[in-house]
C-alpha cells in the first residue's frame, strides 16, 4: 500500500500540516524537522497524490495532445519536442489518437476534459478530411477554455498554427523547375485532404509562372493515395514517351513508402527521376539517397503550440517551410 502523507505525520509525530510545508519547501518548518520529514518521505518511498494536489490548487498541470493520426512519423517527432517545451513549464502531456474518425476526435477531448486537461493541443481531423462541422470546438471556445489546433479552420476566430502549402510547394516546385526539370508526377494526392489540395494548388501555380503548362497530361501527372495502385500508374507513366522527371510526393511517409516500388521497378533516383516532398523526420537522411524535402521549422511551431494555456489569445500563426537539398533531386 501506497505512503500517504498521514502516514508521514504518524511517523515524524508531526501533524499533516507540518508534513504538507516541509514537502512543499514552505516556511514554517524548523531545518532539522524539515530533513527528518525529507529524510522519511524517500527512505518510505513516499510520491505526492497529484490528483488531491490537483483538487485543492485547481490546477493539474496537464496538457492534452489530440493528434489527428499517430502513424504520421512528423507527428512522433512533434510529441517529442512538445514534451520538452511543456516540462519546462511544468506541464504533462496526455496523447490521444483520433485515427482520422472525426468521432473518436470528439471522444477524445471530452476524456482529456475529463482528465481535467487545463489546455488542449489537436491536430484536427479536418485537416485531412473534408467537414463543416465543428461544434465541438465552439463549444470550448465559448466556455474560454484553452485550446489551439495545429492546421487550418478559418472563419471561426480559433487559435491555430499551420503552414501555408500553397506558397511552400510553390517554392518546391520552383526548386525543381531550377533544376531543369518540366515534367512531374504528383503521388499520393488526396482530394480530401487540405494540404494536399493546397500543394497541388501551389504546384500548379508555379508551373504556370514558369510557362510550363500543367493542365497536359505529360506536364503534370496525378495518381492517387490508394498504394495499390502505385506500381501500375507509375509503371504507365514510366513507359509513356515522355515519362516524368520528377516525382513530388503528398508528405513524407508517401515518400517513404514510395522508394521500394520505384526499385522494384529498376528506376534509379536521381538517375531515372528526382524526388522531393514535403515534411521533414529522421528517416529523410537514412535512405539512399537522402530525400529532398520542403522543411518545416518543427521547434518554431512546438513552441507557438506550446504557449502558456492561460496567455493572451494567439492569433493565427503562420510557419513558412524552407527547401533543402539533396542527392534525390537532381538535373534530369
Amino acid at each position: 500500500m501506497a505512503v500517504t502523507i498521514r502516514d508521514l505525520a504518524r511517523m515524524s509525530n508531526t501533524s499533516v500540516a507540518t508534513v504538507s510545508r516541509a514537502l512543499g519547501k514552505k516556511p514554517g518548518v524548523t531545518p532539522e524537522t524539515r530533513e527528518r520529514i525529507l529524510h522519511l518521505a524517500e527512505s518510505l518511498g513516499y510520491q505526492p497524490n497529484r490528483t488531491a494536489q490537483s483538487l485543492v490548487r485547481k490546477k493539474t498541470h496537464l496538457i492534452g495532445l489530440v493528434v489527428s493520426a499517430i502513424s504520421n512519423p512528423w507527428y512522433v517527432e512533434f510529441l517529442g519536442r512538445m514534451e520538452i517545451f511543456c516540462n519546462r513549464r511544468g506541464y504533462q502531456i496526455l496523447v490521444s489518437d483520433s485515427a482520422l474518425n472525426v468521432e473518436r476526435e470528439k471522444e477524445n477531448i471530452n476524456i482529456m476534459l475529463q482528465h481535467q486537461a487545463e489546455g488542449l493541443i489537436i491536430f484536427p481531423v479536418s485537416d485531412w478530411l473534408i467537414q463543416e462541422e465543428f461544434d465541438y470546438y465552439l463549444k470550448l471556445k465559448l466556455k474560454h477554455f484553452p485550446f489551439v489546433l495545429i492546421g487550418k479552420v478559418e472563419g471561426y476566430g480559433f487559435d491555430c498554427v499551420f503552414s501555408e502549402e500553397v506558397s511552400s510547394a510553390r517554392t518546391l516546385a520552383r526548386h525543381l523547375i531550377g533544376l531543369g526539370h518540366r515534367h512531374f508526377g504528383v503521388v499520393g494526392y488526396d482530394p480530401n485532404n487540405r494540404p494536399c489540395r493546397e500543394r497541388l494548388q501551389g504546384i500548379r501555380l508555379e508551373m504556370e509562372s514558369a510557362g510550363l503548362c500543367p493542365s497536359m497530361e505529360e506536364g503534370l501527372r496525378i495518381t492517387g493515395c490508394d498504394r495499390s495502385r502505385w506500381v501500375e500508374t507509375l509503371g504507365g507513366w514510366f513507359t509513356s514517351s515522355i515519362p516524368p522527371t520528377a516525382l513530388i510526393p503528398t508528405n513524407c511517409q508517401v515518400s517513404l513508402e514510395l522508394y521500394r516500388p520505384l526499385q522494384q521497378m529498376g528506376i534509379s533516383i536521381p538517375g531515372d527521376v528526382s524526388i522531393a516532398s514535403f515534411d521533414d523526420t529522421f528517416w529523410v537522411k537514412l535512405v539512399t539517397p537522402s530525400l529532398s524535402v520542403c522543411r518545416p521549422d518543427g521547434e518554431m511551431v512546438s513552441q507557438l503550440a506550446a504557449a502558456d494555456p492561460h496567455g493572451a489569445h494567439r492569433k493565427s500563426q503562420w510557419n513558412q517551410p524552407n527547401p533543402a537539398g539533396s542527392p534525390a533531386a537532381g538535373s534530369p
